[in-house]
Order: structure tokens, then C-alpha cells, then sequence
């Protein structure tokens, strides 16, 4: 019975080796159809384009590499992407990031009217970011006037980011809004993440 173990003839490394790779090229198609089932399907039936789905992918994703992707019209399919409810909640926010890479009247006037709806609490923080990043050096006066109102709403990661963006160089004309916000929050963690402690 030993002699008969040793009798049985291993496969070479080789085999294993390019068994083990059709496995993995088989579980690889495998997972991409999921992704595309997932997050696709709603591009497909909505006709977004998939190069909008693929600039909106990628763990080291970023608003600038989008915009580069997209190139000039990228613009409207980002706009297209974000209002699509069908589309996955990470495409959308990820494309309200990107639309502040397009420094235009449209652009800003959608995300000004975004930051509006009440309702949508985690966008209404995506678009408080993309305001100030990609609006905030050339419009000021405006995210200005669009932020300090968010200092006062329920929401306390709302008010963070946005005191966090008016404290930035540019907007010295918030300062009145800043102080009574610091004075509303003083002592609290809020104070230490929106940066406005006397510490």
C-alpha cells in the first residue's frame, strides 16, 4: 500500500501553475460581472456612458483624475450621474466631487442648488467639500454666502466642513459667522474638528 502511494505521479509544477491561473482569471471575469451587475446596470439602462462608470472607479480614485478622464464634456454626464437615483450612492458622490473640476457657471449653480436639498445629509457634506475645493479660490464671495448658513444646521459634520472651508485664507468676510459659531460649539469635539478652538 506504501509502494502504491509512491507509485502516484504528481502533477508538475507547470500544470498547477496554469491551473491556478485559469482559476483566477475565471474568478477575476467572475467578480468584474458582479461589479458591472451592481454598479453598471443602472449606467447601461440609464445610457450613461461607461467611461463615466470607469472615471468614477478605482480605489486611489480623485475629482482630478475624473476630469481628466471625462475631459471638457465630462461636465454634463457627472451632472447626469449624480442626479440618476438608480446609480450606486458611491458613483453618485463621487460625481458631485467631480463636477467642482469644472470651474463654470453651470457647475457651481448645481451644486449651489444641491447643497440645498435638506434631505440628503451625506451629499449635502460631498457638495459642502466640492464647493470650497474647486470653488472656493475663484468664487469666494459666493461659497461664502452659500457655507455660512450650513454653520447653523442640525447636521454637526455639515457645520465642521463648512467652518473648516471659511477658515481657509479668502474668506476673512466670515469671520463675524465663525465667531458665533465658535461660541455656539466651544468645548466640544465640533470646536476641535472645525478648527475653531482658543486652544
Amino acid at each position: 500500500m506504501v509502494m502504491a502511494k509512491r507509485a502516484e505521479k504528481k502533477p508538475p509544477k507547470e500544470a498547477v501553475f496554469e491551473a491556478y491561473n485559469a482559476l483566477m482569471k475565471q474568478s477575476l471575469q467572475v467578480s468584474l460581472m458582479l461589479v458591472a451587475l451592481a454598479a453598471g446596470t443602472s449606467f447601461a439602462s440609464g445610457g450613461h456612458e461607461a467611461a463615466v462608470l470607469t472615471a468614477l472607479e478605482g480605489y486611489e480614485w480623485s475629482p482630478r483624475h475624473t476630469a481628466l478622464m471625462l475631459g471638457t464634456d465630462g461636465e454634463a454626464a457627472l451632472i447626469a450621474v449624480a442626479d440618476d437615483e438608480a446609480v450606486r450612492s458611491l458613483y453618485r458622490q463621487r460625481a458631485l466631487a467631480a463636477i467642482a473640476e469644472y470651474p463654470t457657471e453651470t457647475a457651481l449653480d448645481y451644486l449651489a442648488n444641491r447643497l440645498g436639498e435638506r434631505d440628503r445629509m451625506i451629499e449635502r457634506r460631498r457638495v459642502t467639500d466640492a464647493l470650497c475645493d474647486g470653488f472656493g479660490a475663484i468664487e469666494p464671495e459666493r461659497v461664502r454666502l452659500l457655507l455660512e448658513p450650513m454653520l447653523v444646521e442640525t447636521d454637526p459634520h455639515l457645520r465642521v466642513r463648512a467652518a473648516n472651508c471659511l477658515l481657509r485664507p479668502g474668506f476673512e468676510a466670515a469671520r463675524p459667522a465663525l465667531d458665533r459659531y465658535q461660541r455656539r460649539v466651544q468645548g466640544t469635539w465640533e470646536a476641535k474638528a472645525a478648527g475653531v478652538t482658543n486652544e
